[in-house]
């Protein structure tokens, strides 16, 4: 229907009885339809989650419109201070200008044009580079119309990016150390313990890492596993502990967020018996030359220590198994997911005190998925660091 123009309508009734006044059976009903329009803004940022310094963000206005052809309009974006160096992408078609934090956009539609339905004029898309650290720092937008016709409904001429947390960039590099299950040793029987670091911090790390391993006295070293590493030991050609294994790798190394450093199993085995656990600690470090360093605040977790036992026989030793399965393959934002660790003891001799631990990774708002967690009896759930985008679950059985 044209604007400036009347929508006109009757309607009657009839009766198969007699009836006694048949003048109010009918009735009409005229609308009048005036012309407008009704301009809607929509904005989008890439990627989502934690920013960190000089990490560039992408920026997508879609403005659509709805009724008459809005024929011109202007979109103004005042880009927060905490970004930079503002980069216009594709404009399809726009005329836009920076001025200092400032993008203006417009537009002028042929008078010719139709009337749409939700109908796109067009996406403008630009990048700016994090420059500052923020909380929740909103980038918002705004689309007018500067002529006729006039727009109807203005509340929906804004759209922000929704905010973003912005941070300094911090590698947290996480020492790892497995070894054979159960934790117990025979003497002369060789032992495999991985080693590994993860990055748990907020940026990628690129550079060079370094694993040293501190076997205790009790032990002896018989050599390492694993391509990319050159190791050393303290002192030198001595194989039994007291001795630290220092690895190197032998190239640059990229660990994206929640990335972990390439295969490295260091073998050992046991010389005597021992009534205690014999405390084995693995530390592992950052190097000069790397695009970040570690922060001091962040090394609590640098190193490890793993624990085990050596005898002359394993016939008195539990062997404990888990297996973690998940309720549905896929699921979509903001639906729940099921999450089952299964424990098995398939040793001779019973385990108590069985702690599992449970990393859920990629999180964007980590305090929402904290707070909506369903924990069974036993099990806690806590940040993995100030910075990062995982949870730790910890359960004991």
């Amino acid at each position: 229907m044209a604007g400036n123009s009347t929508l006109s309508g009757t309607g009657g009734v009839i009766s198969q009885s007699p009836d006694s006044d048949a003048g109010n059976n009918s009735g009409a009903l005229e609308l009048e339809v005036t012309s407008g329009t009704d301009m809607k803004l929509s904005k989008t940022r890439a990627p989502e989650g934690i920013l960190v310094i000089g990490d560039r963000a992408t920026f997508t206005l879609s403005p659509t419109y709805s009724g008459s052809n809005p024929r011109q309009m202007t979109i103004t974006d005042a880009v927060p201070d905490n970004y930079t160096d503002t980069k216009l992408g594709d404009i399809s078609g726009w005329a836009c200008t920076i001025t200092d934090q400032t993008l203006s956009c417009t537009k002028k539609l042929s008078t010719a044009g139709a009337a749409g339905d939700n109908t796109s004029v067009g996406d403008i898309v630009y990048t700016a580079q994090v420059e500052k650290t923020g909380q929740d720092v909103t980038n918002q937008a705004e689309i007018i119309n500067t002529g006729n016709p006039e727009d109807q409904n203005d509340l929906n001429n804004t759209a922000t990016d929704g905010g973003a947390d912005l941070q300094e960039p911090k590698v947290d590099l996480k020492a790892s150390k497995l070894g054979p299950v159960p934790n117990l040793m025979v003497v002369g029987n060789k032992y495999g313990f991985p080693l590994s670091a993860e990055n748990i911090g907020n940026t990628k790390y690129i550079g060079k890492v370094k694993i040293v391993d501190n076997l205790p006295a009790g032990m002896e070293y018989l050599g390492v596993e694993g391509a990319g590493w050159k190791c050393t030991t303290a002192p030198l050609n001595k194989t039994v502990g007291p001795l630290a294994i220092a690895c190197i790798s032998d190239e640059v190394i990229t660990l994206k967020i929640g990335d972990t450093t390439p295969k490295l199993t260091l073998s050992a085995t046991a010389t005597k018996t021992s009534t205690a656990a014999f405390s084995n600690e693995m530390t592992v470090s950052d190097m000069e030359g790397a695009n970040h360093r570690e922060p001091e605040d962040l090394k609590g977790n640098n190193t490890v220590c793993y624990r085990i036992g050596a005898s002359t026989t394993a016939t008195k030793s539990a062997d404990i198994q888990i297996e973690k399965s998940v309720g549905q393959t896929k699921v979509n934002a903001g639906e729940p997911q099921v999450f089952t660790l299964a424990v098995t003891n398939n040793g001779p001799w019973p385990a108590t005190s069985i702690q599992l631990k449970d990393r859920l990774t990629w999180i964007n708002v980590v305090s929402d998925v904290r707070e909506n967690m369903v924990l069974p009896a036993g099990c806690a759930a806590k940040i993995a660091n100030s910075v990062s985008t995982a949870l730790d679950v910890t359960c004991t059985i």
